[in-house]
C-alpha cells in the first residue's frame, strides 16, 4: 500500500542540517558522552529569544548588539530602540515569575518590556510643553 500523503514542505538542506544539530544536542543531554555547557547554550537561546521577541515588535537591533549589551558593551543605536532592547531584558529576567494564565502578570511584564518607552514619551511631552 503506498503512502500517498504529501507534507506542505519541502525537504531541503537546511531541514536536514537544523535536524542534525537538534539531534546532536538530544543526544548530548540525554547520554552526556560529551560535556555540554548549558550555562553558554542558555545564552545563546536567550539571545536569539529576545532578538525574535524585538522582531516581532519591529525592532531589528539583531543578536550581535544583544549580545553586547548583556555584555556590558555599549552599542549604537536610537535611545528607542536601546530601551526595547534593555525592556525585553527586564522582562525575560523576571519570566519564571510570570504565571502565562494570569492576566496581572501579563502586564507586569508588558510595564516591565515599556517602562523606558513610556518614561522617554512622557519626558518628550513635558519637554515640548514648556
Amino acid at each position: 500500500m503506498k503512502n500517498s500523503y504529501k507534507p506542505p514542505y519541502t525537504i531541503n538542506s537546511r531541514i536536514v542540517h537544523l535536524i542534525s544539530e537538534i539531534s546532536e544536542i538530544i543526544a548530548l543531554l540525554k547520554y552526556g558522552t560529551e560535556t555540554v555547557s548549558l550555562p553558554m547554550l542558555r545564552r545563546v537561546n536567550r539571545i536569539k529569544t529576545l532578538a525574535g521577541t524585538l522582531e516581532i515588535e519591529g525592532n531589528y537591533v539583531g543578536e550581535e548588539k544583544i549580545t553586547a549589551i548583556l555584555d556590558g558593551k555599549r552599542v549604537e543605536g536610537t535611545t528607542q530602540e536601546l530601551s526595547e532592547v534593555m525592556g525585553a531584558i527586564n522582562a525575560y529576567e523576571e519570566i519564571s515569575t510570570y504565571r502565562y494564565n494570569n492576566l496581572e502578570d501579563l502586564l507586569k511584564a508588558h510595564k516591565a518590556m515599556t517602562f523606558k518607552l513610556l518614561m522617554m514619551q512622557e519626558a518628550s511631552v513635558l519637554s515640548t510643553s514648556q
